[in-house]
């Protein structure tokens, strides 16, 4: 298999200037939906404190993302009420 080497800042400069409108004619706009979440985002946790979350979502009948994100409304929650004292 062949490796190719990585770019410079040089090579994405001279593809930059090059003429390329076929490639441009190719070319498809992404749009996301109106409306839609944002992506999601990953976070590294220790395995007990998966497992501690893991029990509570199961006793909650929650999935453990969506017991992260009620944990994580509830804390912002408490923190705005703090500040508006």
């Amino acid at each position: 298999m062949a490796v190719l080497p990585k770019k410079g800042e040089a090579d994405y400069l001279r593809e930059l200037a090059r003429s390329q409108p076929e490639q441009i004619a190719k070319a498809e706009l992404i749009v996301g939906k109106p409306g839609a979440a944002p992506p999601p985002i990953s976070i590294r946790l220790s395995e007990p404190l998966l497992d501690a979350l893991d029990r509570i979502a199961e006793r909650e009948h929650r999935r453990r993302s969506n017991l992260i994100q009620h944990i994580l409304w509830e804390y912002v929650h408490d923190e705005s009420r703090k500040l508006r004292r």
